[in-house]
């Protein structure tokens, strides 16, 4: 169930670098955010990655790296845990909420089965939100203060994208995109 077929495969390979053109994603620096002067420069980078790309990278987003490093170390001390732990949480329901731990999410719709183990913890929206006791002990502290600072990257970005459309920058919040249970913040 794992061996993937000769043309899955295939599709996989390297292509020759005589064939394949290098293209940049486009990278967004968000330290000018706060800035008079270079903030209608900044909304113009967004707007023409998203027009051009559909997405891009941020840099300077005022995440803490230490933030980062302890997010992903509580993530692999998820999964290092034993699986007799981790299968408390096991679910393979798409229409779930809060917490799931899951394996093999491509099993009954791949051809051949690509092994991976998956934490899915849903911040957003409201009716699917993770209450706090429901995270893993092992990553909640992390998984919190995760979801604290992205979502600050997020509502920078989202008044970015009012204000590349046109409209005012307080637009998707006035709108109600950022309601969020205060017992997380």
């Amino acid at each position: 169930m794992f061996i993937h077929s000769p043309e899955t495969l295939s599709d996989l390979k390297k292509p020759n670098s005589q064939t394949c053109t290098k293209k940049n994603i486009p990278l967004i620096d968000l330290s000018h955010f706060n800035s008079p002067t270079k903030r209608h420069q900044l909304v113009e980078q967004i707007r023409d990655a998203t027009a051009t790309w559909g997405f891009f990278q941020v840099i300077n987003h005022g995440i803490p790296k230490s933030v980062l490093d302890e997010t992903i170390n509580a993530i692999k001390a998820f999964h290092d845990q034993p699986h007799e732990v981790k299968s408390k949480l096991y679910n393979r329901e798409k229409e779930r909420q809060g917490v799931m731990y899951s394996s093999n999410n491509d099993l009954y719709r791949a051809k051949a089965a690509s092994w991976h183990d998956s934490l899915t913890i849903w911040m957003a929206p409201e009716t699917r939100r993770a209450k706090e006791e429901e995270i893993p002990e092992v990553c909640r502290k992390e998984i919190v203060a995760w979801e604290s600072h992205s979502t600050k990257v997020a509502e920078a970005l989202l008044e970015l994208l009012s204000e590349g459309l046109g409209v005012e920058a307080e637009r998707f919040k006035n709108l109600g995109f950022f309601e969020v249970r205060e017992s997380l913040r």
